[in-house]
């Protein structure tokens, strides 16, 4: 994913890194390859209906493009070997930060600690860590989407330059915070997010 060849056709470089994820979550670039084989395997239950076909590719699309825009370099989503309680419409995306001034790390940061109570994630205080819940429209009413942000600077850059993974999951407004299902997957996250280290080149 940080090699020339995402470079030179448009994708977003970032230093080599690790980073656990949940089981059965599989992490993905947001190359042409990959958007295609999306489409192939995941249109083949509305391949006999030229309409809903049409829709469903417009929406692949559309959220690559969505992505790519928003400087993403790669994103993850649980399959169909993760417990049942961390699948739904939970996903994990990274996007690299601080291309101009409005998206500097410290500009971001900074607005997170004063309205949203961002906070250290990790004892030596590199994992910037806040959550939020934003209402959502959609066919059939309103649902909830919450959000956990982490940012994390990249080396060498004298913090002009992040990553910013995003956690969201979809659920019904009725899902207060506290809820333990939603305090259990913010707590998953966490921990996974928790392991990330870059790779000393």
């Amino acid at each position: 994913m940080s090699g020339l060849r995402e470079e030179l056709l448009g994708g977003v470089r970032v230093p080599q890194y690790l980073m656990v994820l949940p089981v059965g979550w599989r992490q993905h670039d947001l190359s042409r390859e990959t958007e295609e084989a999306l489409l192939a395997g995941t249109g083949r239950g509305v391949a006999d209906d030229a309409a809903l076909a049409a829709d469903h590719e417009r929406r692949i699309r559309a959220t690559f493009a969505d992505l790519r825009a928003q400087k993403a370099f790669c994103y993850a989503v649980a399959d169909e070997d993760s417990p049942a309680w961390t699948r739904g419409a939970a996903s994990l995306i990274g996007t690299k930060v601080g291309a101009d001034p409005l998206s500097a790390p410290d500009r971001i940061l900074d607005d997170a600690i004063r309205r949203l109570g961002a906070r250290p994630l990790d004892p030596h205080r590199l994992i910037a860590r806040w959550a939020q819940r934003v209402p959502v429209e959609q066919t059939g009413g309103k649902i909830v989407m919450t959000t956990v942000s982490y940012l994390i600077a990249i080396p060498g850059t004298r913090r002009t330059q992040a990553v910013r993974w995003t956690a969201a999951v979809a659920h019904s407004g009725a899902l207060a915070p506290e809820d333990p299902a939603l305090v259990a997957w913010e707590r998953l996250m966490d921990a996974h997010l928790e392991t990330f280290t870059w790779i000393e080149e």
